[in-house]
């Protein structure tokens, strides 16, 4: 499976824990778009796109089914954004 990052947007910093939007590229056949990076208490993580249901919960649009594709799609966007950035690996490590 190839992952790609088609459209990175890095925020200034004063949009508080959001610091990216994305939009991720599978296979060369399906992109999602309005996936976001953002600062949580363990570090970088990436947020799938949701909506707000009519009861004000918000509610997963995409599923990544398995750990082991969360991880590999987590390290692709998070490698790619820690590069446009300038950080390094050791600095924004994530823990699940």
């Amino acid at each position: 499976m190839s992952i790609e990052v088609k459209r990175m947007n890095v925020l200034d910093g004063s949009s508080g824990s959001l610091k990216a939007y994305v939009d991720i590229c599978f296979n060369g056949n399906v992109t999602v778009k309005g996936c976001r990076v953002v600062e949580g208490k363990n570090g970088l993580f990436l947020s799938m796109p949701q909506s707000k249901g009519k009861d004000e919960k918000y509610y997963p649009i995409v599923i990544l089914e398995t750990e082991d594709f969360r991880s590999e799609v987590h390290h692709v966007v998070v490698s790619h954004y820690r590069n446009v950035k300038g950080l390094t690996a050791e600095a924004e490590e994530y823990e699940q």
